[in-house]
């Protein structure tokens, strides 16, 4: 029988790289959200580059 730490251990050893690897459904609406406003940031830079040519 195992104890509580060689449990916890076993446990997390066992849990797939991936899984530590993949985002939650919040984090990937943060990254999205925080993508869409980097995009729109530099679109506006774009355009105040090319009003001063």
């Amino acid at each position: 029988m195992m104890d509580k730490k060689e449990l916890r251990n076993h446990q997390i050893n066992n849990i797939p790289l991936d899984a530590l690897n993949t985002p939650s459904k919040d984090q990937e609406q943060i990254q999205e959200s925080d993508q869409r406003l980097a995009n729109r940031n530099e679109n506006r830079l774009i355009k105040k580059r090319s009003n001063k040519l």
